[in-house]
């Protein structure tokens, strides 16, 4: 997917963009897929207390946190197994099922 997307001329700062906001969608999305309301209100309600933004971290404080743009894509595709159970996500990135 990296390849293809600097293959295609975007910058490590327009990936890091989408990646991270893609990552923060995949993970409320994934509490609304199962139906499960009041995870998702309590994952915005971490994430507003945590990141001051209810989708989850912003490009800019992933950055901030990484030092670079390179760092943030590496910190995206990189996973947490942990949490990844914890919003159903095991299995699609861990090889369950």
């Amino acid at each position: 997917m990296l390849n293809n997307l600097y293959g295609q001329g975007y910058s490590a700062e327009e990936i890091a963009r989408k990646m991270v906001n893609e990552r923060n969608a995949n993970r409320l999305n994934s509490y609304l897929k199962r139906g499960d309301m009041e995870g998702y209100e309590m994952a915005r309600k971490s994430n507003s207390d945590t990141y001051q933004n209810a989708d989850g971290p912003t490009p800019e404080s992933m950055l901030e946190k990484y030092g670079s743009w390179e760092g943030v894509i590496n910190a995206s595709v990189s996973s947490n197994p942990g949490m990844d159970a914890c919003v159903g996500l095991y299995d699609i990135y861990h090889g369950g099922k």
